[in-house]
């Protein structure tokens, strides 16, 4: 909505601001879909290596990473969500005559931490991610033709200037409208001090983009 009066409302001029700078500080923190592809592809290489990796239950690997797991749940508290089965132990019980009434000794109390249980859900999980990746159909990014500078100070702020003192922003170096970008940038902390020739060249790139549209 623009500001018809022939003075501008304040409040007016700061919401628009506000919201204008919000979307530039979104879309700066936004990766383009080119980081974005580069990202993905890193991490769906990566899991798909270590697919190929994981032991399967019962193997020496798959019962050495289990042990690792028993004794970390061992020695600093039971795995996250997975509450430990205890095993007492069982009683002895007498040996047959012909061995002298010797005790057979039992297996002591054990501990189950439930490692493997948790390690399977953990392989499910990695296999899972790596499958998602893999037909990922898109990649998110940002979609906009210039940077995110560039339609700040080319199309987001001359924008702004027009709907609240209803001018031109025109395509010079000089004159209010490239005044009026360097006061809210001075103003805003957003940047340092920026030049009008560097105002017109995003004005003119930007005008372009949006022409191609």
């Amino acid at each position: 909505m623009k500001n018809t009066s022939d003075e501008f409302d304040t409040a007016f001029l700061e919401e628009r601001l506000n919201q204008i700078l919000d979307i530039y500080a979104v879309e700066r923190a936004t990766p383009t879909k080119k980081q974005s592809s580069a990202a993905v592809l890193a991490v769906r290489l990566a899991l798909r290596a270590l697919v190929n990796e994981l032991p399967e239950p019962g193997t020496v690997a798959f019962r050495a990473i289990v042990a690792a797991g028993d004794e970390f749940a061992r020695r600093h508290g039971e795995h996250s969500g997975l509450s430990p089965i205890h095993h007492p132990a069982s009683r002895s019980i007498p040996a047959p005559a012909s061995a002298n009434r010797r005790m057979v000794p039992t297996p002591p109390a054990t501990t189950d931490y439930r490692t493997a249980e948790r390690l399977g859900d953990t392989f499910a999980y990695v296999k899972a991610l790596s499958e998602w990746l893999h037909n990922l159909p898109i990649v998110p990014g940002r979609t906009r033709r210039t940077s995110p500078i560039v339609w700040l100070i080319g199309g987001g702020l001359p924008t702004v200037f027009e709907d609240t003192f209803n001018k031109k922003f025109g395509n010079g170096r000089i004159g209010p409208g490239a005044r009026f970008v360097k006061a809210v940038l001075s103003i805003s902390g957003r940047r340092s001090p920026i030049s009008e020739e560097t105002i017109k060249t995003y004005r003119t790139e930007w005008l372009k983009a949006k022409n191609r549209v």
